[in-house]
């Protein structure tokens, strides 16, 4: 899918709101990313500040536990 063109950084438009309401909870946190045009950060924090929570739980990457185990 394109990239949409934001209109306002830092604004969302309610399809932006929609969408999210509607991925985010199911872990979709990239396809929205795509969709939207705005960072993975962008995405979570307006998840947060409007208190949408995901439904799947993640796992560690391997990356993540080799890090982990260095501390």
């Amino acid at each position: 899918m394109a990239k949409s063109k934001k209109i306002t950084p830092g604004l969302w438009s309610e399809e932006e709101i929609e969408l999210l309401k509607r991925l985010f909870p199911s872990g979709r946190e990239k396809e929205i990313v795509e969709q939207t045009g705005r960072t993975l950060a962008a995405v979570r924090q307006r998840a947060y500040t409007i208190g949408i929570k995901t439904t799947k739980s993640r796992s560690w990457s391997e990356e993540e536990l080799k890090l982990l185990k260095k501390l």
